[in-house]
């Protein structure tokens, strides 16, 4: 082709033709000149069409100026007012925010923050709109300059403010009223106001979601003189938004409105011509053979002719040489983000095509070619940047309920496509995008790491609640919840036949419709794991530039290192989307598992270990953890910190062949060691302080509160500080010497990550050096992976626990349903027996509001079905639950090889070492297990969360049944904790309480219990002996509310899962407790002979064990029960000390209602001892079996005279006075649980697992009526001379003296009923809980009171016939025994419960401190301490 021809068929319309046709003038000069020459006049030609344009885009009725304003000009449009670009102005904010560098991102740092605009508007139709970046409270509008805002008030709440919170589905202007939808994070919201002169002087507000009109909000809009408007919003606290005033295309134009920032003019008609001519050009450039052109872009205006020209083959010449016209000319225009927005990004999607999933572009890869050719770098990332924020805004639209409709047509190919249509179309693009390399490597470095999150474009955005109508028609629920009742959803569930058929179409019809949303997710899936894939390329590096792996690897480590550093200290202000941490692990998981098997697998990668081929095998190698290989965050590991760990263990480090360069490096610095990470945080610190400095205008040198310049009015726009805040104030918040020091230079960078934006003040920070050429397959991939776990222990689980929380909220309204229909049965019941008028009309009432509870049940429950499949599609899938489990077996198989490695050999996955020493295998094994202190902690955290999700958070949407050998899976699981539980190699405190938290998870559910229930003899006694350690010193609530656990389901009236008195009580619903709660917890009673019996084992076998463990149990239980008391007395004495109200806080009331729960678990499993080896308390020849009988109960007895009052004087029904009964009947909501029958019921357990065997065996019967007593049992005379037992207490358990009286004497006579008799409604009684207490456990309490009443006048009448013992013989210590115990080599005596109970926690002697060698009792010279003492003279 002759150069002519290409230009005519390139810029032929627009450019006349002197300017491509060369000049006879021209004709006799050089060609270089002639080039020139031609060159000049062909630019010159370009720049008049360009201007061409222009007027053409008027004739066609363009409004507004031909020339665009600048960023310093004003906008001179009728009816506003100020600079001519428009952002929010930090002048007039209340509250902390944190924003981007162009002020128009916004988060709320504060409680209620408010801010306007830098431009007002007085007259005219204008608009804006805001994309939400989360579903808050967030009040979006207009407000005059007047008004006055505070962290109480904000937009909308004065006078001259009018609003709209889509949170509240409110409209607001000083009153409130409803309106409107609810909104979702990623909406678009348009905010117009209207202000053209009217009949009624009034002007309108109007508010639009997603292009769709809500109405007229406010229709009384003051207009007039100092009636000017400004863009205005209010957010709560970590609520976030981005506003677009006209800077961008509006997603959702509304005709007649005008952008409150004027757009482009001339740079979009500008950059449309030249878009046009460089889409002829593209066409011309040759390609490869065999590289697909799947796609041709328009040419507008050609003829078939013309058409034929593209089809020849030019010379490159001509064509860089047009091609370097345009491109001068576009680049300066691609800076404009409007110019991208509205041009480059359509043109883009034009070439690509549509959304349905195809091969790579041509076309596009020749732009991207002819981007990297002539334009500068500092051109591309402005333009890269504004590409990507277009695509992360068009991929957040919430899909609209037409786009449903569509998904549900019947065109089998388009069906899951067009649900998320916005979505896949950015993704395309994107696709393409990060198929070019030096595009790819561009986005990794200066995007998708600084500007953009790349995980944003991960996240699955949750349909609305009208796409949800759209496409789940018949939402199913279960209507007779149960604990697995949701898992019926579950297609085969052997539940299923069991529905009525009217019901059993519903779940089917519900099952059709969660895998239409499955088949649409599936399709957008597989595009994000390609972009991860590409992300992840290693391909590409070469001898000067690192491959993509490698710097996604580096960026990611960054990432997730800000995560860790603010994670354990801020977590309430640095919450992440919902789904979005979840999606990025999701999705990691399915690119690590489809690169290992691309590259290991299938390409026969050579391994040593039979495992390291197979993925369903995959570990990682505990030599990663210590060689330096990976990136390990600076975490701790199990053993301690690193730079501890590498001096401790440096004989085994180097005979496992590490090298001595990286035992130094991690010796000496450590990010988990406190020098150097108090080093790095002050480092970090100064650092960020410098650059917020720099941003107020400070350099560096002196600084002092007079040095802080007067800010510019440019300086001030670009500030991201607060300007009215004063230097010692951010000196003060600088440099106050608090921990989380090390996580502040992270808080806006994550606080950006919330809604895909990063941007920081990276200009300070000088890019890493990364290296060169690709990483090592295996090496790489095992950093993923590790990565993968790290994300999964900070983030992910967290949001899967969240999102879980919909099963426990829908069986909850479930059973509120279910109680409310069998209400209005009743009711309908008594109408028909109605007989009264006026009786008949009060039910009426009541039908016709149970009517209305019914409704409103049904409707938040199918409302929740409906996010149920949207959770069961997206989060809970079968595949979703198969990728856990996997995971769970390759951290479980991780930490088994590193903690015993099955042999010695140096894995293939190790880098090549310099070993000279070779040891034989067995020492090579020993070592190995050694330098399992190495693991860092979050791999424990990970396993415990993952087994935590699988087994509860996909239940019962998908049961754990549903993954292969799951039973051996718990089992593994539950061994390695067994084994682990007090591992020496496991000293990190976090770990340790990591432990006990999943042993105390796994003894909740029957499956897991059943597991632990199954290891070898060997570990279950560990595992209980350490469980049975006496509870000083240590974290013992959680080894307690083990121990309940295995008891809870075999105690007095303890097989509830829910205190019975919390049943059927209104109000707000009880959370389950972190910690050992048990009146309120819902769980599912579960007890284990098994480890009961190896409890009961123990405890009587090693005496010292048993008596260390009690003795502990009772100081405890001492603690706690005092603690519980005294703060009740101090909440009683406040509330008689005035007759006002009385406030409490609700921390006390927390740490009140923690004690008594702790009390109540104590005497649980004192109760469980009772019973499984009562000998503790009743064998004679235990030396600490007196001491602690009596200790037992004498605390039996306060806790009885405390919380059982006896009933008052000359009254038979009223409850005595105590605090314990005052408070009960306040009813506080924080002490919900605080009640009789839980602490109670746990007494009676502890005194018939003692009173019992004695009460049954005919040999102590109590002797006749004046008979002269030979022998006491042990048990009854511990309790009855014990000087705090009262007998009333325990009447009170049967409903007082009255009521005990009545039952027995009509048991006596034979008239006793089946049926308790029922007591007044004021007195506490077990017989009032039928079926929580049981009639035999009645008959048995029953019974042991009598046998004390018996036994307490025996004792009574023996008392009085005998003379006391002399006061000179009684215990100095207690003065209620003879002083029979003499210690030596002193002499000093007390008696022997005294001295035994000194001798537990003290050797010194009471009187003169002297060491206690040996105790001898007087009377037959008994030796309970010590050895017999040597015979002195005299003796």
């Amino acid at each position: 082709m002759e150069t002519t021809e290409i230009l005519e068929y390139i810029f032929g319309e627009e450019l006349k033709a002197e300017h491509l046709r060369p000049s006879s003038a021209a004709s006799s000069s050089s060609l270089e000149n002639c080039s020139s020459f031609r060159y000049l006049r062909l630019s010159d030609g370009l720049d008049e069409a360009l201007e061409a344009a222009i007027y053409h885009g008027q004739d066609e009725g363009a409004v507004g100026p031909a020339e665009d304003c600048g960023p310093l000009d004003c906008d001179n449009r009728e009816g506003r007012l100020g600079p001519s670009v428009v952002r929010f102005d930090m002048s007039t904010h209340v509250g902390l925010f944190v924003m981007d560098r162009d002020r128009l991102n916004l988060i709320s740092h504060s409680n209620f923050s408010s801010i306007r605009a830098n431009v007002c508007l007085y007259q005219g139709k204008w608009q804006y709109e805001v994309q939400l970046g989360s579903k808050g409270v967030m009040q979006v509008g207009w407000a005059t300059a007047n008004c006055t805002f505070s962290q109480e008030s904000g937009v909308g709440d004065t006078a001259e403010s009018f609003a709209y919170d889509g949170n509240r589905q409110r409209k607001w202007n000083v009153r409130t009223g409803h309106y409107g939808e609810p909104w979702l994070g990623g909406d678009i919201i348009g905010c117009t106001l209207d202000l053209q002169p009217s009949s009624s002087n009034c002007g309108t507000v109007e508010f639009f979601r997603n292009g769709h009109s809500m109405g007229v909000a406010f229709s009384d809009v003051p207009m007039g003189r100092g009636a000017a408007y400004f863009p205005a919003v209010s957010m709560a606290f970590s609520e976030s938004l981005v506003a677009n005033f006209g800077a961008t295309p509006f997603r959702h134009p509304i005709p007649g409105f005008e952008p409150i920032q004027q757009p482009p003019r001339k740079k979009l008609a500008h950059g449309q011509v030249l878009l046009q001519w460089l889409s002829r050009l593209i066409c011309l450039l040759p390609g490869s053979d065999g590289e697909p052109k799947r796609c041709k872009p328009v040419i507008s205006g050609k003829d078939s002719s013309s058409l034929k020209v593209a089809e020849k083959k030019p010379g490159n010449a001509p064509l860089l040489w047009a091609a370097s016209l345009v491109m001068d000319r576009l680049g300066p225009l691609l800076s404009s983000a409007f110019v991208v927005q509205a041009v480059l990004v359509p043109f883009m999607e034009d070439l690509i095509g549509g959304i349905e999933e195809a091969g790579p572009c041509y076309h596009l890869s020749k732009l991207l070619d002819l981007f990297w050719t002539f334009l500068e770098e500092h051109e591309i990332t402005p333009m890269m940047e504004n590409v990507a924020l277009s695509l992360l805004c068009s991929f957040r639209t919430t899909p609209s309920p037409q786009q449903a409709k569509e998904a549900l047509g019947s065109s089998p190919k388009s069906n899951y496509l067009n649900l998320f249509k916005d979505q896949h179309r950015s993704l395309n693009l994107l696709l393409e995008l990060t198929r070019h390399q030096q595009t790819r490597r561009h986005l990794l470095h200066h995007v998708f790491f600084s500007r953009i999150g790349f995980f944003s474009f991960i996240n699955m955005k949750p349909l609305d609640d009208e796409a949800l109508m759209e496409i789940v028609k018949e939402p199913w629920f279960d209507r007779a919840p149960s604990q697995s009742s949701i898992s019926d959803v579950n297609e085969g569930s052997s539940k299923d036949s069991s529905l009525p058929p009217d019901d059993e179409k519903s779940r089917m019809e519900y099952m059709r419709s969660i895998h239409k949303i499955e088949r649409s997710i599936h399709a957008l899936e597989k595009k994000q794991i390609e972009f991860l894939k590409l992300l992840m390329a290693n391909d590409d590096g070469t001898a000067s530039q690192p491959s993509s792996r490698h710097i996604f690897l580096k960026k990611f480590h960054k990432y997730l290192e800000e995560i860790f550093a603010t994670s354990r200290q801020l977590i309430p202000m640095l919450v992440t989307p919902v789904t979005t941490s979840v999606c990025l692990f999701q999705r990691l998981v399915s690119v690590f598992q489809s690169l290992w098997d691309e590259e290991v697998c299938q390409e026969n990668y050579e391994a040593e270990a039979e495992f390291s081929k197979s993925l369903d095998k995959f570990f990682v190698p505990g030599k990663f953890f210590y060689d330096g290989s990976i990136d390990l965050f600076g975490s701790d590991r199990l053993g301690g910190v690193p730079s501890h760990l590498m001096k401790q263990f440096r004989e085994e480090l180097i005979r496992a062949d590490v090298p001595q360069d990286v035992i130094s490096s991690q010796s000496s610095t450590s990010l988990g060691s406190s020098s150097s990470g108090a080093s790095s945080r002050m480092s970090s610190l100064v650092n960020l302080f410098q650059r917020r400095l720099r941003a107020l205008g400070v350099e560096r040198g002196a600084i002092s509160e007079g040095a802080l310049p007067v800010p510019s009015a440019e300086n001030v726009m670009d500030n991201p500080l607060d300007m009215q805040s004063n230097l010692s104030e951010l000196l003060r918040g600088f440099l106050t010497p608090i921990r989380p020091m090390s996580g502040i230079d992270a808080i806006g960078r994550r606080r950006r990550m919330r809604i895909g934006l990063l941007d920081m003040d990276d200009s300070e920070e000088k890019e890493e050096n990364l290296g060169v050429g690709p990483v090592d397959k295996v090496t790489s991939l095992v950093d993923l992976f590790n990565s993968s776990v790290l994300l999964y222990q900070l983030e992910a689980h967290k949001q899967l626990c969240r999102i879980s929380s919909i099963h426990e909220i829908m069986q909850e309204y479930a059973s509120s349903l279910k109680m409310a229909n069998a209400r209005l049965e009743a009711c309908r019941l008594r109408m028909k027996k109605c007989t009264n008028k006026k009786d008949m009309m009060d039910e009426m009432q009541v039908e016709k509001e149970l009517i209305r509870s019914v409704e409103v049940f049904e409707r938040k429950l199918k409302s929740q079905a409906r996010d149920l499949a949207w959770v069961k599609s997206c989060i809970f899938s079968k595949s979703k639950q198969f990728q856990v489990a996997w995971m769970l077996r390759s951290v479980l198989r991780t930490l088994q090889e590193a903690s015993t490695p099955v042999h010695g050999v140096t894995h293939r996955y190790s880098r090549p070492t310099s070993s000279t020493c070779p040891v034989d295998e067995a020492s090579d094994v020993e070592n190995k297990k050694r330098l399992f202190a190495f693991v860092p902690d979050y791999y424990l955290d990970a396993l415990v969360g993952l087994c935590t999700a699988l087994r509860s958070y996909f239940h019962p949407t998908a049961p754990i049944e549903d993954v292969e050998d799951h039973e051996e899976l718990l089992y593994r699981v539950g061994l390695f904790l067994c084994e682990h539980f007090h591992d020496p190699r496991i000293v990190h405190a976090s770990s340790k309480d990591t432990l006990v938290q999943a042993l105390a998870a796994f003894v909740c559910a029957p499956p897991a219990l059943r597991a632990l229930e199954r290891v070898p003899e060997v570990s279950l006694e560990g595992l209980v002996r350490s469980l049975l350690r006496p509870y000083e010193n240590c974290a013992w609530a959680q080894s307690n509310f083990i121990l309940v656990r295995i008891w809870q389901g075999n105690g007095f009236a303890f097989r509830h899962a829910r205190s019975p008195h919390l049943r059927n009580r209104l109000g707000p619903r009880l959370s389950s407790p972190d910690g050992p709660g048990l009146s309120g917890s819902a769980i599912e009673p579960c007890p284990s002979p098994v480890f009961q019996r190896q409890v009961g084992k123990l405890l009587k076998s090693d005496e010292p064990l048993a008596t260390a463990f009690i003795n502990s149990l009772l100081n405890q239980l001492n603690w706690a029960f005092s603690e519980f008391i005294g703060m009740l007395q101090e909440f009683q004495n406040a509330a008689g000390r005035t007759n006002t109200q009385v406030f409490i806080e609700s921390r006390e009331l927390k740490i009140c209602a923690a004690c008594f729960e702790l009390a109540l678990s104590l005497l649980r499993v004192l109760e469980m001892v009772t019973v499984v080896a009562p000998q503790v308390f009743t064998d004679a020849s235990r030396a600490s079996s007196d001491l602690l009988l009596s200790r037992l109960c004498q605390l039996l007895c306060q806790v009885l005279n405390r919380v059982a009052c006896a009933p008052g004087s000359g009254n038979t029904t009223a409850i005595g006075p105590g605090c314990f009964s005052h408070v009960v009947s306040l009813d506080i909501s924080e002490l919900e649980a605080v009640d009789h029958f839980p602490m109670l019921a746990a007494v009676a357990g502890v005194l018939l697992g003692l009173l019992t065997p004695e009460v049954k065996d005919e040999s102590h019967q109590p002797p006749p009526k004046g008979s002269p007593l030979q022998t006491v049992p042990r048990v009854t005379e511990a309790i009855l001379s014990e000087p705090s037992f009262q007998i009333g207490s325990l009447y009170f358990l049967l409903g007082g003296q009255a009521a005990f009286e009545e039952v027995d004497e009509e048991s006596a006579c034979g008239a006793a009923s089946s049926v308790a008799p029922t007591p007044s409604s004021n007195t506490f009684s077990f017989a009032n809980y039928p079926t929580s207490v049981s009639t035999e456990e009645i008959r048995l309490l029953k019974d042991m009171v009598n046998w004390l009443t018996v036994w307490q006048d025996a004792l009574s009448n023996d008392a009085d016939s005998k003379t006391g013992i002399p006061e000179e013989e009684l215990c100095t210590i207690c003065y209620a025994f003879p002083a029979t115990a003499i210690f030596y080599p002193c002499k000093h005596a007390s008696c022997r419960c005294c001295i035994v109970h000194h001798l537990m926690n003290h050797k010194e002697c009471f009187f003169c401190k002297a060491t206690i060698e040996s105790v001898v009792v007087e009377a037959g010279g008994h030796v309970i301490h010590g050895k017999a003492p040597a015979k002195s003279k005299g003796d």
